[in-house]
């Protein structure tokens, strides 16, 4: 748990662990340097298991996190964040699945996301459970969240999170991991996580691009595809949905994943069948998001230029509600 200026919420974060229901563990607490009552917090805390230390001046989240890991000694480690709260069975219900799954390398969970005074924010955020899946949609997006992670600790002290990567770096991490090993998400909610009303700045949200697009360049060339900046920006639109709706729009989400394809069918870099209900499930997205702009016509769309079998199931049957209420 690495805590900066964690004060208001780092309480509430460490109760959550010292309550689980699998008792054995120790809770690793790092200060990075903060300004607050942080370590006043931390340090009222007689438990053994809760092991504290200090860095004596602000040395970042990736530092911190290496550091924390490094100091462990359990078979596996878990992450949680000092404003997110555990679930009482999550590490319960992790370790188990760990011990009885051998191929299994790190384990997720779905979570359920709390605004700053701890209300529910809509529904759990739900995240694809097998490896196979996991892999293929890293190469568009996460979806393994961090503060519902556990993996074998000796897979991690070997793959620590890269200190070149400043932001992402789970994401990367996570692609890496995953070209390897099993990476798997349990489907329950294991974790409350914490999304705050603070906007992050604009300095922030350019070097997280930098980064996005740094991890994606590299994924892309092991499927042989230097992607150029036009690429980079439809590949990124298809994790954040933020160009305004357009014809011309579609056509290039269809090309681009339809290339996707095709050159995993030159390399084999992701099982193929994984990666079609991927790409399936990102063209549905796609659809979605341009049916304002083209009514009834994206039922036609989304069938025509699938670049992958479609699915017949109950977003299927949303998708063209949706476009028929549109366009009613």
């Amino acid at each position: 748990m690495p805590a900066f200026n964690a004060a208001k919420y780092i309480e509430a974060a460490i109760d959550s662990v010292l309550i689980q229901t699998y008792r054995n563990f120790e809770l690793i607490v790092v200060d990075d340097g903060s300004t607050d009552a942080t370590s006043e917090i931390v340090q009222r805390y007689a438990d053994a298991r809760v092991k504290f230390y200090i860095n004596s001046v602000n040395k970042g989240l990736i530092y911190t996190r290496n550091f924390a890991i490094a100091n462990s000694n359990g078979d596996y480690i878990a992450f949680l964040d000092s404003d997110d709260i555990a679930f009482p069975t999550r590490l319960e219900k992790q370790v188990c699945f760990l011990e009885v799954e051998p191929s299994a390398a790190g384990v997720g969970a779905f979570v359920q996301s709390i605004d700053s005074n701890g209300a529910i924010r809509g529904k759990p955020w739900r995240y694809p459970t097998q490896a196979k899946e996991i892999k293929a949609l890293l190469l568009f997006k996460i979806c393994i969240n961090t503060s519902s992670f556990m993996i074998r600790s000796n897979l991690l002290k070997n793959n620590l999170f890269d200190l070149d990567i400043p932001y992402a770096e789970d994401y990367a991490l996570y692609i890496q991991l995953s070209k390897n090993n099993n990476l798997v998400n349990l489907p329950e909610v294991l974790t409350f996580y914490r999304v705050h009303s603070k906007n992050t700045s604009k300095e922030k949200k350019t070097e997280l691009s930098r980064c996005l697009d740094m991890i994606t360049l590299a994924e892309l060339r092991s499927l042989n595809i230097n992607a150029s900046p036009d690429e980079l920006i439809i590949h990124r639109y298809l994790e954040w949905f933020n160009l305004p709706p357009s014809v011309e729009l579609l056509q290039n989400c269809c090309d681009w994943l339809n290339k996707i394809k095709a050159a995993n069918l030159s390399f084999h870099i992701y099982d193929q069948s994984s990666l079609d209900k991927t790409l399936n499930s990102i063209w549905m997205s796609v659809c979605k998001h341009n049916a304002s702009n083209l009514g009834l016509r994206i039922i036609f769309e989304y069938f025509k230029n699938n670049p992958s079998r479609f699915v017949v199931n109950l977003d299927l049957f949303r998708f063209a509600f949706k476009a028929l209420v549109r366009k009613c």
